[in-house]
């Protein structure tokens, strides 16, 4: 029971961390989006 106690809880922790480092990824990913999206506008309006 011990064991699978254990078990359990090193499971949740990674688990926990794996979606704490997706989370992260998706933001990275979010960020350079956003950057990118800014950076046509601009060309955008300098070419219009």
């Amino acid at each position: 029971l011990m064991l699978a106690q254990n078990a359990a809880h090193v499971l949740m922790f990674v688990l926990m961390k794996q979606s704490v480092f997706l989370n992260k990824e998706r933001e990275i990913q979010h960020r350079k989006t956003a950057y990118c999206n800014l950076a046509i506008c601009r060309f955008l309006l300098v070419l219009g």
